[in-house]
């Protein structure tokens, strides 16, 4: 389902997607294209042949334009987030695959696959990644996970390696929002499970090289 809201909240279209026998479709990523309309990622599962990557484009008022599935190097991808490429194209986190690896998927402005590239962060550890930023200098930021610690990993628009870095908390982290910072470094938050409360809330602060000067806090910490 899409919808759109006036800035006080009424409605101004509510459109849904999708309706195949035996399929169950879900949303999870959306950014605004430059022509007005809007670009959906998420997940085409069937019972047969596992979950798709699923991308749909609708124009500016949420009328279906297209939509294309794709397979990773697993038969289970969920498309988390999306992220708008200088060409026209698309960048997708393939954020849970069975492999147990980040995969980053690209295609053109008209949804058909550049490329997918896969990253074993851990060997043996089920990786995900779950968020997408562009950083000031044309590259791209993955957040994520790997074994149940927090993920950052930079990549050029063609897929290539720049770093990755695991942050290893107390308990484990699940990310939520990465942004980058005046000083180019990086600002992120995540939520882990465990605490003394039952889930604690910790924040992250970089350099641009995605180091960090000191830990968490630790468990003893409401």
């Amino acid at each position: 389902c899409l919808a759109k809201v006036t800035p006080n909240g009424i409605p101004v279209f509510s459109k849904t997607y999708t309706n195949v026998l035996g399929v169950n479709t879900y949303g999870l990523g959306l950014k605004q294209t430059s022509d007005g309309g809007y670009i959906i990622t998420g997940v085409y599962s069937t019972s047969s042949s596992g979950d798709f990557v699923y991308l749909i484009k609708t124009d500016s008022l949420g009328i279906f334009q297209w939509a294309k599935t794709y397979r990773g190097p697993s038969t289970y991808d969920y498309g988390i987030d999306i992220l708008l490429a200088d060409d026209g194209g698309y960048f997708i986190c393939d954020g849970f695959n069975n492999i147990g690896d980040v995969c980053i998927i690209k295609t053109d402005s008209v949804g058909l696959m550049q490329w997918a590239k896969s990253y074993d962060i851990e060997s043996g550890s089920a990786d995900g990644a779950h968020y997408l930023l562009t950083t000031t200098d044309k590259k791209i930021i993955t957040a994520g996970s790997t074994n149940g610690r927090y993920l950052l990993m930079k990549l050029d628009t063609n897929g290539n390696w720049f770093w990755s870095h695991k942050y290893y908390f107390t308990f484990s982290g699940q990310p939520t929002v990465v942004r980058q910072t005046n000083d180019g470094g990086f600002a992120a938050v995540t939520a882990m499970s465990g605490g003394v409360s039952g889930s604690i809330h910790c924040f992250i602060k970089t350099d641009s090289l995605g180091d960090v000067a000191g830990a968490c806090p630790d468990s003893s910490l409401p």
